[in-house]
């Protein structure tokens, strides 16, 4: 029996240490003015782990004092910040102690010039990105999550409010993110900006990120009872129909978060085309002029989104995403009606070109993570993707007297899709480990009707695993990367199975606070779309044919870029270099057949692209900011029978206004320019301004498209030797056109810190090959 109470006693002994030691530590502290010492109240206190992820916080006191407890030991950083001062960073090492820092003095962030205030900079750079608040100014010049990123003018991304996309300068995509979730363009339109505590912004992102461009990760303050209703809604005062409407809400109990995302998107527009093309025979050249008529542009887009979480942000996150985006386009952009003249005849013709696509896309995404001990993450995230797809081709050339050319086609593709992937980090005093898999497996079956009748079945596999390191030493930080794809896709017995080593490099060396230079290489691999590996034959018009190719392969590219970053008081300065050398590209070929142009995709030689982008941002007044972005970009593209150069200058610019509840935005863009294979894509030409008054809970602005010019145009040049062709495609609709917003947002409830989640999977290909002419331009 004695021994018995002896066990015991020494038993609870232990456990009672072990409690303790777990977490039972306390931060304290004052919050104070540095020139007046006055004591602060409401300042926020926030405890960050090393890698910038929220821990706890708390604000000030009347008396400037708070108080952060129930820590574990670690390695933390104290963030002191206030409305209208510059936050403060304290490192806090080893803690494994009650710790009172005592006072914390933070500086107010402007310069007072006579009655002119002059804002200091808003952004903290880390290894791997920027942390960039929103000022009160830039917050109240948006009435959007969208129209906010807008505002910040981040480097080497460009924000199309109008078509609503988010583009970056260097090849690849832009992954959204809100709170590491990821997101969409919707559920970022959904967000009020009082909402958003900062924009997270990856220039360099990680290899889970699959080859991204450029990282967006909007932080937002989210609540713990009550709930949310928005509405934006967006219209043209003018014959032309350019409509985005929103509805979005959420309701929160607790840790569960309940969401519903809805939006309709209509363009009713009217496009005119003209063509000049000229065959190249090998006894002889016809040349095609095609003048056209306007024809009718019509596109619906309709997309719901469902959304439950649940979440402890200390220990585990799961959400799942139930979402269906429909799009029905009647009446498709490359349609169109005029008349052709052929060299080698005085008669005209006229042409006929009608397009119908519908797609109907369901989707369920599910993902966990679980925060493990010692600082270890464990994700899991899986999508399921269905999509539908119908649509129809007709083509028709005929004279007075008869039909000469008739081209009817109708596909109707079904494809279902897995993407399961897996992560786990593990974070260490001055490094992280981050490893992961990643698959994507697809069915797609294809029925083809019309002048040609086939089905294809087509099975489609890419798996990614990798490894990567990130390091701090001093004032520089390395990365140090491998991973590797596979990829594998089977039409009927013919199959084919591709292997890509792909290793990453990085190094950041800290000159100064918020002054850096950086520099990353790595390989990532391009795998040919479904719709180019369909082994099916259509024909485009009377003397061209589209042919698939099967016998693509998945291609490495190789990427170099150096960052030099720099910010202090109202400059901001982005200079961004890059080089790209793809081998082995997919690009299109030219072939000459049976008195037929057969336009296929290839693997060719190699392109090179050099690009230089420099982006400056100065805000000489607290009231004004103004952004330069000028850039060239260079390319070099070598097919297996030809070769190009192309060199193209690039300006961006814009001006953001403020005073009280008024804004005012303005920002013009000159045509950004891209050679792939021998096509020469000429980007959109664009001005737009608007004027915006801010309410409390609501916000009315007016705009305009292209204020100074009546025409909207795009073009597009291909330099074949055997079909060389030029294309403009113009509206009258999209020039001076004025656009009506109006957005209402009503809240109630408390907000906090949310956990994150760190990755983004979506499927959106539908793997159709069409016949129409696959210009590379489009609304």
């Amino acid at each position: 029996m004695k021994n018995l109470i002896v066990k015991t006693y020494i038993l609870c002994i232990l456990s009672f240490q072990a409690l303790f030691s777990y977490a039972q530590y306390q931060i304290t502290g004052i919050v104070a003015d540095a020139g007046s010492k006055e004591k602060l109240e409401f300042a926020n206190v926030k405890l960050l782990t090393t890698d910038s992820v929220f821990v706890k916080g708390t604000t000030t006191k009347q008396d400037g004092n708070f108080m952060i407890a129930y820590l574990p030991q670690g390695n933390f950083i104290l963030v002191a910040s206030c409305m209208g001062y510059s936050d403060s960073y304290l490192n806090v090492s080893g803690l494994n102690a009650n710790l009172d820092v005592e006072t914390i003095s933070i500086k107010p962030n402007a310069i007072t010039l006579n009655t002119i205030t002059v804002q200091a900079s808003q952004i903290t750079t880390k290894d791997d990105r920027q942390l960039i608040y929103p000022t009160t100014m830039q917050k109240k010049a948006a009435n959007n999550g969208l129209i906010l990123l807008r505002n910040l003018q981040l480097p080497g991304i460009d924000i199309n409010p109008i078509k609503r996309t988010i583009e970056s300068f260097q090849d690849g995509n832009v992954a959204i993110y809100l709170n590491g979730i990821s997101g969409s363009i919707d559920e970022i339109n959904a967000l009020t900006p009082d909402e958003i505590i900062r924009i997270e912004y990856y220039d360099t992102p990680g290899m889970k990120y699959k080859g991204a461009a450029a990282v967006i990760d909007f932080i937002t303050k989210q609540r713990i009872s009550g709930g949310n209703v928005s509405a934006y809604l967006q219209n043209a005062l003018s014959d032309a129909v350019v409509s985005y409407n929103a509805l979005s809400t959420k309701y929160n109990y607790k840790k569960s978060e309940f969401g519903f995302i809805s939006s309709w998107s209509r363009s009713k527009l009217f496009w005119t085309h003209e063509n000049d093309d000229a065959f190249v025979f090998p006894d002889k050249i016809i040349a095609r002029t095609e003048t056209g008529d306007p024809a009718k542009y019509l596109d619906d887009k309709v997309n719901l989104a469902f959304i439950y979480s649940l979440r402890d942000a200390d220990k585990y996150i799961f959400n799942i995403k139930l979402r269906n985006n429909f799009t029905d386009i009647p009446n498709n952009f490359m349609d169109r009606t005029g008349v052709i003249y052929y060299s080698d005849s005085n008669d005209p013709l006229f042409l006929s070109e009608h397009s119908t696509e519908r797609i109907n896309s369901p989707a369920i995404d599910i993902y966990y993570q679980q925060n493990l001990k010692n600082k270890q993450i464990l994700i899991v995230n899986l999508v399921g993707t269905h999509i539908n797809t119908r649509t129809s081709r007709s083509y028709m050339e005929k004279s007075e007297q008869q039909l000469l050319s008739n081209i009817y086609s109708q596909i109707e593709g079904k494809k279902n899709s897995v993407i399961a992937e897996g992560i786990y980090e593990k974070q260490y005093d001055k490094g992280k480990l981050t490893g992961g898999i990643k698959h994507f497996q697809s069915y797609t079956e294809n029925k083809y009707a019309g002048n040609v009748t086939s089905v294809v079945d087509l099975d489609f596999a890419e798996t990614y695993a990798y490894l990567e390191y990130r390091m701090n030493r001093k004032k520089f930080n390395y990365t140090f990367g491998l991973g590797g794809t596979r990829t594998f896709n089977q039409q009927k017995e013919e199959s084919s199975v591709r292997y890509i080593f792909r290793p990453k490099i990085g190094i950041t060396y800290t000159i100064a606070k918020n002054f850096n230079i950086k520099y990353e290489a790595n390989i990532v691999n391009h795998s040919p779309a479904l719709s180019d590996l369909n082994g099916i034959e259509q024909a485009i018009d009377s003397f061209q044919i589209k042919r698939g190719n099967p016998d693509l392969y998945t291609t490495p590219s190789y990427n170099n870029k150096i960052t030099l970053f720099f910010s202090k008081g109202i400059w901001t300065t982005n200079l961004i270099s890059g080089y790209n050398y793809a081998n082995q590209p997919i690009m299109e070929s030219v072939l000459f057949e049976n008195d037929k142009f057969i336009k296929m995709a290839e693997n060719q030689k190699n392109s090179h692209r050099f690009n230089v982008n420099l982006g400056l941002k100065i805000r000489p007044v607290n009231y004004i900011t103004l952004s330069l972005s000028p850039g060239v970009w260079h390319y070099i593209s070598n097919g297996k029978n030809y070769s190009h150069t192309y060199t193209n200058w690039h300006l961006n610019a814009s001006l953001l206004a403020n005073y009280k509840n008024w804004s005012f935005y303005t920002d013009v863009r000159t045509r950004r320019n891209i050679l792939s294979g021998e096509e020469i894509n000429y980007g959109e030409r664009l001005h737009t301004t608007s004027i915006m008054y801010n309410a409390n809970q609501w916000s009315l602005s007016l705009g305009m498209i292209n204020p100074f010019t009546k025409e909207y145009s795009q073009y597009s040049r291909n330099l074949s030797t055997l079909t060389p062709s030029y294309t403009k495609v113009a509206s009258n609709n999209l020039g001076q056109v004025a656009l009506l917003n109006f957005s209402w947002n009503l809240n109630w409830g408390v907000k906090y810190d949310p956990g994150k989640k760190r990755i983004e999977n979506d499927d959106m290909d539908t793997g159709i090959m069409s016949g129409k002419g696959e210009k590379k331009i489009g609304f």
